[in-house]
């Protein structure tokens, strides 16, 4: 079937270094490909086992998920608080219960729908987004997949969809609470705002040492240095290897052949045509032209075309319904009008505005890129080469230095590090390796633990050890006098912005006008446009909670002083309600309507999800998935 759609491929812009880890593979449940003997059982669902590494994987997974979401900000052990294991041990029962029961229903998808799910996925198309044969059979080879393996995977998931999806159909929700839904979103109010920041006040004064030092006790943790890492590393990098790499030239002409396509630019014609049900409708039609009339006043006359029915653009001939009228077509010289052609669809008459020569690039114009691109591939399979080898050595007791000794591969040593990428005297470390995710793995690990290999972005792998961690320290006092005295005068602008907003906001509430009150400070008022509950249409940054604190007074009421950001204090009165409008009705609701579809799917959803538990029953091994979990967070 997939020599099908090599037909199908265009040319070789490798992509292999952008997703080879982005397959839907943690969504098909692709762990079980790999399983040993040894890979004890953590669960098992009406006879069919999930394994530990499944759930490692799956684990490892959410964890950079929520570690990107955060910025870093998170460690292996608040990720298993937050109940990230349970999470994705749930969403691997979820799988496995589905394919059993699409299994029972006998719910099968055909090989052309298998086909069209991988030939459209992203992974595997090059840069002019046509699937690539050489790029799908690297992927799979790097992660130890037959093609077969991998189509009934697809195929597995397809069949999954059409059981969730043939379940959906049908859901309504009652027009009622759509409606209800809509005229409380898009109900709008219209409000008067001040915002007071620390600009508003008067500039802070200098601190004596007295004030200096009880703030600095006060806010130790503001002044800490970060934790440091001492870090050992390797990369294995498709750009260290391409020196080595000799692509053979018969490569080179074979893949040049293999992308002709690509490389062919058709003979094409600008078309004008006329489409009449008879040939004399036709005959009618040359007969006018011939005498000088306008082709597309003709076709309006005669065939109630209009100018884009007539104008069809450039086309090739497989554009052409058949091959005899693609000859007639591209037969006829510039400028000429045709006779009668007989099609399937009518009959034609055409006029050629231009003729565009097709052109074929000389493979010598393109040896040189094809050459680039195809070692590009080859050094990506020697990284992977490399790395196996790596691994031997490992296997027999090396560590990862000493196997990168023995196999000639860079050893890096960073001595301090930051989460962020900071040294201790504040500069930019410049000896990290290209990896997104390196630091937070480092910061995720135990000392003197050597990771495995981990594959990343760019068909990158590396391995890390942390040598050694100085914890987050107070830094001394007269090392940060200066930074100490700025965060008091900014922490003292802040108060006194907040004592005069709610001073503002006070007067206000006893009665007198925001407009005058806020005036006499200096305080910009803004009459705002009608606003929606999301802050929409908001023309001063105030934050939500100051919005939900509109929402909830009547016209001629007033807020108190709102915090809207670092030092900054809003107060509004409300002036008018503004109920929803009802012109634009018809597309609101179809939006909510489809919101709320969509939430009555996924509570059907869970819900055939525990009948299905229910059906199948599940037994967890929580003393295995305790023991998994307790040190450390899991290699993937």
């Amino acid at each position: 079937m997939l020599d099908a759609m090599r037909k199908q491929t265009g040319s070789l812009i490798v992509k292999i270094f952008i997703g080879v880890l982005a397959l839907s593979f943690a969504v098909w449940g692709i762990e079980d490909v790999f399983l040993g003997e040894q890979d004890p059982t953590v669960a098992e669902v009406g006879g069919t086992s999930i394994r530990a590494s499944a759930l490692q994987n799956e684990y490892g997974r959410a964890l950079e998920s929520l570690r990107a979401a955060t910025g870093g900000q998170i460690d292996a052990e608040q990720a298993r608080a937050f109940g990230i294991v349970n999470r994705a041990l749930d969403g691997l029962i979820t799988r496995t219960i589905v394919t059993r029961e699409v299994r029972e229903l006998g719910l099968f998808t055909p090989d052309a729908a298998v086909a069209e799910a991988i030939v459209s996925n992203p992974t595997f198309q090059d840069d002019a987004g046509t699937f690539n044969r050489l790029i799908y059979q690297s992927v799979l080879n790097q992660n130890r997949l037959g093609e077969i393996e991998y189509e009934e995977l697809v195929r597995e998931q397809l069949s999954q969809e059409q059981l969730i999806l043939s379940m959906a159909s049908g859901l309504s929700v009652p027009d009622a609470a759509v409606d209800a839904l809509r005229r409380y979103r898009e109900e709008r109010r219209v409000a008067t705002v001040a915002v007071v920041t620390p600009d508003d006040v008067e500039e802070a004064p200098t601190p004596d040492d007295a004030a200096i030092t009880a703030f600095y006790e006060e806010n130790e943790a503001s002044f800490m240095a970060p934790e440091y890492r001492r870090i050992t590393y390797i990369t294995l990098k498709p750009a260290d290897l391409l020196d080595e790499v000799e692509v053979d030239e018969a490569l080179v002409r074979e893949e040049y052949d293999f992308q002709l396509d690509s490389y062919t630019v058709p003979h094409r014609r600008d078309v004008d045509r006329l489409v009449f049900g008879t040939e004399d409708e036709a005959a009618t039609a040359i007969e006018r032209l011939m005498s000088g009339d306008d082709f597309y006043a003709v076709g309006l006359e005669l065939a109630g075309q209009s100018e884009s029915d007539i104008d069809l653009g450039v086309l090739v001939r497989e554009d052409l319904p058949t091959e005899d009228v693609a000859e007639a077509i591209f037969a006829l010289d510039v400028g000429r009008i045709s006779a009668p052609i007989e099609t399937p669809f009518g009959w034609y008459v055409v006029r050629i505005n231009d003729d565009m020569p097709g052109r074929v690039t000389p493979f010598e114009e393109v040896a040189d890129d094809i050459r680039g691109e195809l070692k590009i591939v080859q050094a990506s399979d020697a990284v992977y080469e490399l790395g196996n080898r790596l691994e031997d050595e490992r296997a027999g007791g090396a560590t990862f230095v000493e196997a990168a000794g023995a196999l000639g591969i860079a050893v890096t040593t960073i001595d301090a590090v930051s989460l962020a990428g900071l040294k201790p005297d504040g500069e930019p470390a410049t000896d990290l390796p290209p990896i997104q995710e390196f630091l937070t793995t480092a910061f995720a690990s135990e000392p003197d633990v050597e990771t495995d290999l981990i594959e990343t972005d760019g068909n990158i792998t590396y391995a890390l050890r942390v040598d050694g961690v100085t914890p987050p320290a107070l830094r001394p006092l007269e090392d940060i006098r200066e930074d100490v005295i700025a965060a008091w005068q900014r922490n003292w602008r802040e108060d006194q912005a907040k004592a005069l907003a709610e001073s503002i906001a006070n007067r206000v509430a006893e009665g007198e006008d925001l407009t005058t009150v806020a005036s006499e400070d200096d305080i910009a008022v803004v009459n705002s446009e009608a606003f929606a509950r999301d802050g929409r249409d908001l023309a001063v940054a105030a934050g939500p909670n100051f919005v939900e604190a509109v929402f909830a007074l009547s016209p001629g009421e007033a807020t108190e002083a709102i915090i809207s950001g670092s030092g900054r204090y809003a107060i509004a009165v409300l002036d008018e309600i503004v109920p929803a409008d009802a012109e634009q009705a018809e597309d609101m609701r179809n939006q909510i309507r489809l919101q709320m579809q969509r939430g009555v799917r996924n509570d059907v959803e869970a819900a055939f999800g525990d009948a299905l538990r229910r059906k199948y029953g599940v037994k967890i091994n929580q003393s295995l998935i305790d023991n998994l979990f307790d040190v450390g967070a899991p290699r993937s």
